[in-house]
């Protein structure tokens, strides 16, 4: 009991030890507890108190001054002893009556303080243009590209799953940890892994979800129809969000999912559109097109770091003017 009540008086009780200390304090004497209070009174720590809170300082020195202490009960005359021990018992049968809710109250603002602070979210934003690269508290590195959001509440995290929200494009490279799966929501999926890594490209403005497994082993499924498949190094896996269906393929059949990572967008039969509409999101740009219909898709690679070239290529591949006024690039041809 000493010890869970100097645990509790440090605030180094968890949460889920406070409510059995409740428990066995209920079943203590007001002898024991008197006893323990004189100890921890007449303790070396006690009458280190100055360091923890002065104004507490000045009041055991003024109680102690009282009982002719002078700082502990051992430098008292043997003769004088029990005489002061029984002024000691009524100081702290008062002390055990003042303290102990004192106790509680911090004790509870302290829970409570940390508890809400454990419940605040913790969030992780990219803005165009942006990448950033974070390591979640299991050790887990996520690298975030343009335009996403990442966020988690650290007192659920790890508790049964480690589980982030997601939208966006990001590689993860997940820390193994068989007990405690690492889950990753979207509006439209869920994505189970235990350790692995992988690019996953989920954008709610787009049509579908993406998944590029390096290594290890995946679970994706549709939240709309609870469709769900096993994806494997290699592979792509493809949810459109409308069906709710999941296709798998081979990394070869698609543009690579994870160019972004060496600064490079990387296209497969894109059309126009989507080129341009990738060109705005990675410079942060405007691009006003005036073209005829029908153009060509695309196939290649442009720089993400490089606006002039990136435009210059694509001028090579489709034949047309442009011109760059501020944040704006005006095609024609």
């Amino acid at each position: 009991m000493d010890k869970l009540i100097r645990q509790f008086a440090e605030n180094q009780l968890s949460s889920q030890e406070l409510p059995a200390f409740k428990e066995e304090l209920q079943h203590t004497t007001d002898q024991q507890l008197e006893e323990y209070l004189q100890q921890e009174w007449m303790s070396s720590e006690a009458n280190d108190i100055k360091t923890i809170c002065p104004r507490l300082s000045e009041m055991k020195q003024a109680i102690d001054s009282r009982l002719g202490l002078h700082g502990s009960f051992n430098q008292a005359s043997p003769a004088s002893q029990p005489k002061v021990r029984t002024i000691l018992m009524k100081w702290f049968s008062i002390a055990s009556a003042i303290l102990l809710p004192l106790m509680f109250i911090t004790t509870y603002y302290f829970y409570h303080e940390r508890q809400v602070e454990a419940n605040k979210e913790v969030t992780f934003v990219t803005g165009r243009g942006e990448k950033a690269s974070i390591v979640l508290p299991d050790g887990s590195k996520v690298t975030l590209n343009h335009d996403s959001r990442l966020f988690y509440l650290p007192s659920l995290f790890g508790r049964d799953a480690r589980q982030v929200s997601f939208e966006g494009e990001a590689y993860f490279d997940v820390a193994k940890d068989k007990k405690s799966p690492f889950i990753i929501r979207q509006e439209k999926l869920q994505v189970e892994v235990l350790g692995t890594k992988f690019c996953l490209r989920a954008r709610p403005k787009e049509t579908a979800a993406k998944l590029l497994l390096d290594e290890g082993k995946v679970m994706m499924t549709a939240t709309r129809t609870q469709n769900h498949q096993v994806v494997n190094p290699g592979e792509v896996a493809e949810l459109n969000y409308a069906t709710g269906q999941i296709t798998l393929f081979q990394q070869s059949e698609s543009a690579d999912l994870s160019a972004w990572k060496q600064n490079e967008m990387d296209f497969l039969n894109a059309s126009f559109r989507q080129v341009v509409q990738s060109i705005e999101d990675y410079y942060d740009v405007r691009v006003i097109v005036h073209a005829p219909i029908g153009l060509d898709h695309f196939t290649g690679t442009l720089p993400t770091r490089n606006l002039e070239q990136a435009i210059h290529i694509l001028q090579l591949v489709y034949g047309f003017h442009y011109k760059v006024k501020e944040q704006q690039i005006f095609i024609t041809f």
